[in-house]
Formats: C-alpha cells, structure tokens, sequence
C-alpha cells in the first residue's frame, strides 16, 4: 500500500494506491490502468484520461504527452518502516498483499 497524491483541478488530493511497486529510481514509471480498475477506480479515455473514485470523483487527469499519458502523482513517504522484501538470484522477488 502506497499513500500517495495526485494533481487536479489546480490541487493536490490524497490517494491510496494497493498491491503496487515503488521503484524509486527507475527512470520512468508506469500506471496500469488495469490495476487502477482493480483497486476500484474507473477510467474514461478521451484525449485525457480521466480517473474517478468509487463514488464518481475525479480522483486524477491523465494528460496527453507525445503519444504518452502524463499522470501528476507524487509518493508521500511514510514516517514509519516501511516492509521490504529482498530476493537473491536464486529466487522470485514476489509481492505482499498486505
């Protein structure tokens, strides 16, 4: 679970996102769609895209960036330890459904 914010409507507004990697310095980062619908949120694909909550809020828009959707979002890093998993060669690096 990542707490994190995304900008609309001129300003930011909290939003949690479940079962997610956070790959600090990869140097780009992607958003599933896919896993947003999972997570309750819908989406509506125009020339933005638009995310709702459960209850029809915009929860972010999503706008158009040569042939890419640019997402506003930034992570709140959390004042307590976060759980890490580590993985050797040998094994599979696998999520935790918390």
């Amino acid at each position: 679970m990542m707490n994190v914010q995304m900008f609309h409507s001129g300003m930011w507004h909290d939003a949690v996102l479940k079962n997610v990697w956070y790959v600090p310095d990869a140097s780009a980062h992607l958003f599933s769609v896919k896993a947003a619908a999972q997570n309750v949120y819908s989406t509506t694909l125009n020339e933005k895209v638009v995310i709702r909550s459960v209850d029809g809020t915009v929860a972010a828009l999503c706008t158009l960036v040569n042939d890419l959707y640019l997402l506003a979002l930034r992570v709140c890093i959390p004042q307590h330890t976060a759980e890490v998993h580590l993985a050797t060669q040998a094994q599979t690096l696998q999520v935790c459904m918390a």
